[in-house]
């Protein structure tokens, strides 16, 4: 009767952990699509609150049963497992035993400790992966200094000497999180470190800058003859970060075929209606990418709601006689079973209903100069992309990264963060905006001014 028993609480233990690492997974997803209300995902946390008290609560067996996952299960018994064991309120003994789990976990398993302690909220933990940041393993430096970026925990002093050193990949993580913090303070040294690499980096170096309040780092991007502007990247960090004089270089970049895409892209979102002529002409091109960026732009500017409907092939993923024979598959022309088809709706690609509907409404966009969903542009607009139930996790963090860079501010916010967390700091920058929107008049402010 002992045994079974125990085989049954070992059981239950594992059904926790196991659902816990699946829940986690999961809650990506409701960020993801934009179909999918992310703030929905609130009731998965809260199962996720019942595993980690049933784990609590079954004491040493329970505890036991994560620590065997940590060396041996998969990908989701670990997850779970680092998260409900690191989030056990033990004084800390279940923690230390799974941050010493993660200092030898192998390299293809560490970023499901990075996502589960991503969202831990144990008091400690960003205290003991402080002190794994000279850890003889480079991984695991990237992965707490990740981990730490993302929490927003202590003082991000203690990541300034990762910014020197020789491994691209643990000064580049160090860079990511000293930005994340807003650590402003770090910026005179961020830009000695870029603009003294001879020679100049060509992209990627230009967004974290920025979201410092970098004005060289704009300098450098709207300096005549720029080559940091003609990339994808820096198109994109001129319309989040330059002012109406920008539109000359987002213009000229639609000339060439090659920067097609990311042009209309950065029209979208700089959000003067002098390049709406280029997004309509965008809706022509043989490239399907091309066309639509140029409606997705448009769409993001006028709000128009206009959509088409799209068939998508199913993959097939039923066996086949000749998976099991290994002989040659018959064509989609062959076989007597059509392949299988399902209906999704997107932005509409099409040039003719655009053409008609501009050609209708376009009189009352003279009435500012930068637009965003069918509204004259402000800082509010943003913030309510953050807390728009509707709008996926890459839209919501564009937004914020170009509230950062606009406003000056350092509020945080993680589009894929806890519910409670991203309430919190949606809230925040609804207040900040409370008291500071009178300053904000010209849509095309930089680090506040």
């Amino acid at each position: 009767m002992a045994t079974t028993l125990h085989q049954f609480n070992v059981g239950l233990y594992t059904e926790h952990l196991t659902e816990a690492g699946f829940l986690l997974t999961y809650r990506q997803s409701y960020f993801a699509d934009a179909s999918i209300a992310w703030l929905d995902v609130e009731e998965s946390e809260e199962r996720l609150a019942a595993h980690v008290d049933s784990i609590d609560l079954g004491g040493e067996l329970a505890y036991q049963c994560a620590l065997e996952f940590l060396v041996g299960g998969d990908e989701d018994q670990i997850l779970g497992a680092v998260y409900v064991a690191s989030s056990i309120n033990d004084k800390g003994q279940a923690l230390t035993a799974v941050v010493d789990a993660f200092t030898k976990a192998p390299d293809d398993q560490l970023h499901l400790y990075v996502e589960a302690f991503k969202h831990v909220r144990h008091p400690l933990l960003s205290e003991k992966l402080l002190t794994l940041l000279g850890h003889e393993r480079l991984i695991i430096r990237v992965a707490c200094t990740e981990i730490l970026g993302y929490r927003r925990e202590g003082d991000p002093k203690h990541l300034w000497p990762l910014l020197r050193h020789p491994d691209a990949m643990v000064s580049g993580a160090a860079v990511i999180a000293l930005v994340r913090w807003g650590d402003r303070s770090a910026l005179p040294a961020l830009e000695q470190a870029i603009f003294d690499i001879k020679p100049a980096p060509q992209s990627g170096w230009q967004l974290p800058l920025l979201l410092l309040g970098s004005r060289r780092a704009l300098q450098e991007l709207t300096r005549t003859g720029s080559a940091s502007a003609d990339t994808p990247v820096g198109l994109m960090c001129l319309a989040m970060a330059a002012g109406r004089e920008a539109y000359v270089i987002l213009a000229r970049a639609v000339q060439f075929p090659e920067m097609k895409a990311p042009a209309y892209a950065a029209l979208g979102v700089f959000g003067d209606i002098h390049g709406i002529p280029h997004l309509l002409d965008g809706l022509n091109s043989s490239d399907a990418v091309v066309r639509l960026e140029a409606a997705n732009a448009l769409q993001l500017i006028t709000g128009a709601g206009l959509t088409e409907n799209l068939t998508v092939e199913e993959p097939d993923e039923d066996l086949t006689p000749e998976d099991i024979t290994g002989e040659p598959k018959k064509t989609a022309a062959e076989s007597p079973n059509p392949p299988r088809t399902h209906q999704v709706q997107r932005v509409c690609t099409q040039p003719e209903p655009w053409q008609r509907w501009w050609h209708a409404h376009a009189k009352p966009f003279n009435a500012a100069p930068r637009w965003r969903h069918g509204q004259p542009f402000t800082l509010q607009t943003c913030i309510e992309d953050l807390a728009n139930p509707h709008r996926n996790a890459q839209a919501r963090q564009h937004a914020h990264m170009e509230l950062l860079i606009r406003s000056g501010q350092s509020i945080a916010f993680e589009s894929d963060e806890f519910i409670a967390k991203q309430l919190q700091s949606i809230a925040a920058w609804r207040a900040w905006w409370q008291g500071a929107q009178a300053a904000f008049t010209n849509p095309w402010t930089f680090d506040g001014h």
